[in-house]
């Protein structure tokens, strides 16, 4: 029998999980595109530059 405090605790640990899944996730496919087109990601960092 699980008591109310194990319940939410496991809750939390799986919400933390899959929140830690979807953000690799996304930081993966965000490299994936990052290696399809190289110029975006180039042009992105030449105006970092310029704003300093």
């Amino acid at each position: 029998m699980c008591s109310r405090e194990d319940i939410s605790r496991y809750e939390n640990c799986e919400h933390t999980a899959k929140k830690c899944h979807d953000y690799w996730e996304k930081y993966l496919s965000d490299k994936h595109e990052a290696s399809e087109m190289p110029e975006k990601y180039h042009n992105n960092r030449e105006e970092d530059k310029d704003r300093d």
